[in-house]
């Protein structure tokens, strides 16, 4: 089985985090959580962990609202980002190929994002990749975002197939970590933010610079 990450290795994803990141703490604030030592380089998990526990550790929070509330206003905020990336975005140029060959081997593949579900389908039919995926995993299906595990063992777990039959494909060091927690193989692809050079830092069990050259890897 052959999961890919969505945003940067199988579409050029403009997404602005850092705003999308002052939006999270600024909506944070209006509902009265301390927010004086999060910043915009954190990752979204680990914003929404904190405020969590401020949560749980506040009875007047409690009082104003349930967490997964919150949790859920995030979400729709970063789906309002990731529609906006959406209309500058289009498909890496052997995204359909690399699908396809696979599918035509009868290996199973999926995506598992920290995206949200509506943009991430709107992505996935626009892009035609639709009819190569056995499963879809988003942010909307997962306990924690990436690089949390949990949405790739998951995806393990509904398709049936063993860590050690899987890879993922992703272009972050998030990537790396969360494949690695899952104890499962994986390929980093130099089509996001990073560098080849850099991701083969992280030890990754491939280092890319193209989809392309998942071919004589996989098949």
């Amino acid at each position: 089985m052959v999961l890919f990450d969505l945003d940067g290795t199988l579409v050029e994803f403009k997404f602005r985090v850092k705003e999308s990141r002052v939006a999270m703490i600024d909506l944070l604030k209006e509902k009265n959580y301390v927010s004086s030592s999060w910043t915009d380089t954190m990752r979204t998990q680990e914003i929404i962990d904190q405020a969590e526990q401020q949560w749980k550790n506040s009875k007047e929070l409690q009082s104003e609202h349930h967490f997964e509330d919150v949790r859920s206003a995030i979400f729709h905020l970063l789906d309002t980002f990731e529609f906006e990336a959406l209309s500058q975005t289009h498909p890496y140029a052997d995204s359909v190929h690399i699908l396809r060959k696979l599918k035509h081997a009868e290996i199973l593949t999926g995506i598992v994002t920290n995206s949200g579900r509506a943009p991430v389908e709107s992505v996935v039919k626009e892009f035609g990749f639709e009819p190569y995926l056995s499963i879809l995993v988003t942010r909307n299906d997962m306990e924690k975002l990436k690089p949390h595990p949990h949405g790739l063992v998951y995806a393990m777990k509904v398709l049936r197939a063993s860590p050690e039959e899987s890879l993922y494909v992703g272009d972050s060091t998030i990537d790396i970590e969360a494949a690695k927690l899952a104890k499962m193989k994986c390929a980093s692809v130099a089509t996001g933010l990073y560098h080849v050079d850099a991701l083969r830092k992280f030890s990754p069990d491939y280092a890319i610079s193209s989809l392309q050259e998942l071919e004589p890897i996989l098949l």
